[in-house]
């Protein structure tokens, strides 16, 4: 399921990035911004597009929880459409501006060559395990009555 809405969304990333820090999350994180790592806009020559070759699909990923992460605001704008991998790319501006320390969303990000389909889904059943345990909501699968 998608998360379209923006502050659900931010809401959403804000409450995860703190718990994975628990009770000393540092403040910063509140004025952090969501990234999308797989953009939402891709350039005609992207890798993205190699990748995610179907747009319902690409979008699905977009939006899928897996695929978002918090970063500093200031680096939004300039990683928004770049490719993953390679000179340049996301993954290498994350690691040269000390995202991956700062921001605990970002987990494991650093070791991805490339950035596919699989990862984004294995990256939201974790991150959705994460939170039903968290919110206390019991095993997951299981009738509550």
């Amino acid at each position: 399921v998608g998360i379209d809405h923006y502050e659900v969304r931010r809401s959403l990333l804000l409450w995860y990035e703190a718990s994975l820090w628990g009770p000393g999350a540092p403040l910063y994180i509140r004025s952090a911004s969501v990234e999308h790592i797989l953009p939402g806009r891709c350039g005609p020559r992207s890798q993205w597009l190699q990748d995610f070759p179907d747009a319902q699909r690409r979008y699905l990923a977009h939006a899928s929880l897996g695929n978002l992460a918090m970063i500093d605001r200031r680096l939004q704008e300039p990683l928004a459409n770049l490719d993953f991998a390679g000179k340049g790319g996301k993954k290498e501006q994350l690691a040269g501006s000390g995202q991956f320390e700062k921001y605990r969303s970002l987990g494991g990000i650093d070791k991805i060559d490339r950035w596919l389909p699989g990862i984004i889904q294995a990256r939201t059943e974790l991150a959705a395990m994460h939170i039903w345990t968290k919110l206390g909501l019991g095993e997951i699968g299981r009738d509550a009555s």
